[in-house]
């Protein structure tokens, strides 16, 4: 017997893969249904992977990447493809590479993969919390729900703390550390950023094609993309990335945001300098509108120090460069990041060199394996994870089977 704890992406793919190599599989789930969290990445759409060649893949994975290389190997972004459309869930390719359900709906691909695992044999048992997990000569022991089963493998597919309300409690590592394992610590990834000084009337604001620059003591980084504006400071595709990258612990850093990053210096300030002389007698505030969305033109003129209603005719050279530095170095006050609850993705967790690579096998405990966001090792958006957890609940898996079988001879 195979026991897997947790039905996210991780879990139900080491549960598909045991079973297809004929072993006796119980997936545990403590939640109402399988695939909690599943159901809302790529924003409900089930961002499923992406297509990109494995080299791509590997670099964006930003911890252990050589870790995932022979797990990518045997079961890649082509596999899982393929398994959903021979579900019959159809998928299409967008920009960026990710791969999605044709019918855009996360609860398409859970369903079908919960109807590959009945008829692959896996009894599903929900609303099935796992109270404790025990190692007995050549046998584990598992509580749940006031009920005992034993095992010859278990595979940890709890994932981590992010969006607990999905029921990421942590419990994972809890159980690795009760076998000896080190845990690197966790912080949130891929979440938003709090500002010192928010711009709570810019909620919702999006802007495209903007650079995002931080400095974290000598080294100075960069994102190109687009950017969101909300109630507590900013998020969207470069600040989820920055996120994934910054220094931790945390600690303030200054940040800049470029609003004219196909531009230089000279280029912009030249183009200040032609809207000014279209209306010599307009006020730079009202100027200014057709370089930036309106809402965002009083913050600008005010953080470039400039009196909003100059009038072109006397807007001075100093005026000008002072926009011009403002433009391409608008300050952004860093608070902190935002919390494990609207975190995508966890960073940190079980430490992969005492994982063996080829089979998700804790090093320490014969029988016992890790797969998925519970490992030290997260990635980028765009469907990187998501593979990571095909990847490595497949290896897990098969590996399980071809163990427990050994175990029984």
């Amino acid at each position: 017997m195979i026991l897997v704890i947790g039905g996210g992406p991780a879990g139900c793919m080491a549960a598909l893969s045991a079973a297809k190599q004929g072993a006796p599989v119980i997936l545990l789930e403590q939640n109402e249904k399988i695939g909690k969290k599943w159901y809302i990445t790529g924003k409900g759409r089930c961002n499923l992977t992406n297509d990109a060649d494995m080299s791509m893949h590997l670099s964006h994975i930003r911890r252990n990447p050589k870790f995932l290389m022979g797990a990518f190997a045997r079961y890649t972004k082509e596999d899982i493809k393929r398994f959903f459309i021979s579900c019959g869930v159809a998928v299409k390719t967008e920009r960026g590479e990710r791969v999605f359900p044709v019918s855009d709906k996360s609860s398409d691909t859970i369903s079908a993969f919960q109807r590959a695992l009945k008829e692959a044999g896996v009894q599903i048992l929900l609303n099935t919390k796992v109270d404790q997990i025990e190692k007995k000569e050549d046998y584990f022991t598992v509580q749940a729900k006031g009920k005992e089963y034993r095992a010859r493998a278990v595979i940890i597919a709890t994932g981590g703390l992010s969006y607990p309300v999905t029921g990421s409690t942590g419990d994972g590592y809890r159980w690795a550390k009760h076998f000896g394992h080190r845990i690197k610590p966790l912080y949130p990834s891929l979440v938003g950023l709090n500002l010192l000084h928010p711009y709570p009337d810019l909620s919702g604001l999006s802007l495209r094609n903007i650079r995002l620059e931080a400095k974290w003591g000598k080294k100075a980084k960069e994102w190109f993309g687009e950017l969101l504006f909300t109630h507590y400071g900013i998020s969207g595709p470069v600040v989820l990335q920055m996120s994934a990258e910054a220094p931790v612990p945390f600690a303030a850093f200054p940040l800049y945001l470029n609003f004219k990053p196909a531009l230089h210096a000279e280029q912009l300030s030249a183009r200040i300098q032609r809207e000014v002389d279209k209306d010599p007698l307009k006020e730079i505030g009202t100027i200014a509108n057709r370089l930036l969305p309106q809402s965002l033109v009083p913050h600008v003129i005010r953080a470039a120090g400039i009196d909003p209603k100059t009038r072109g005719a006397v807007f001075t050279a100093k005026d000008r460069r002072k926009l011009t530095d403002t433009l391409l170095h608008f300050p952004l006050d860093v608070g902190s990041f935002r919390g494990f609850s609207e975190a995508i993705i966890t960073r940190g967790g079980v430490f992969v060199q005492e994982v063996d690579a080829k089979s998700m096998q804790s090093k320490k405990v014969e029988g016992l394996y890790f797969c998925g966001e519970v490992l030290d090792i997260d990635a980028d958006t765009g469907g990187y994870n998501m593979q990571i957890a095909w990847s490595t609940g497949f290896v897990a898996g098969t590996h399980a089977a071809g163990f427990g079988k050994e175990a029984n001879e």
